[in-house]
């Protein structure tokens, strides 16, 4: 098996199936090569994989892929799985800026705050 099979191999079993995820998986390699696949094995060796990786960048995300790589760099898996454990991701407070988490919120959360 040659690289670009070992790539391709690790891209699919990474993304289970998930079309979103693959998009994911190669933005992440292709922006921050080294820290992706420390990351990206980080997330294969813990089973998070497929629609539960696409929801950590999509969801909680927002789909920067910087921040889904650092939180899988940094974050403990119990926090990331808890991020992704329902129906949608809930953004990781610590990370997301402070407009994306009023966009997620919604206009009515965003006036409790004032």
């Amino acid at each position: 098996m040659d690289a670009q099979e070992v790539f391709k191999a690790f891209v699919i079993e990474l993304s289970d199936g998930n079309p979103g995820c693959m998009m994911f998986v190669i933005q992440a390699l292709h922006e921050t090569p080294e820290r992706a696949v420390t990351a990206l094995q980080r997330a294969q060796l813990y089973d998070l994989k497929g629609s539960r990786l696409y929801m950590l960048w999509n969801d909680c995300c927002n789909r920067n892929t910087k921040i889904a790589v650092n939180i899988l760099l940094e974050e403990s898996m119990r926090d990331i799985r808890r991020h992704v454990s329902g129906g949608y991701g809930m953004p990781f407070e610590n990370y997301v800026p402070v407009g994306i988490r009023a966009k997620w919120e919604g206009p009515e959360e965003e006036e409790k705050k004032e």
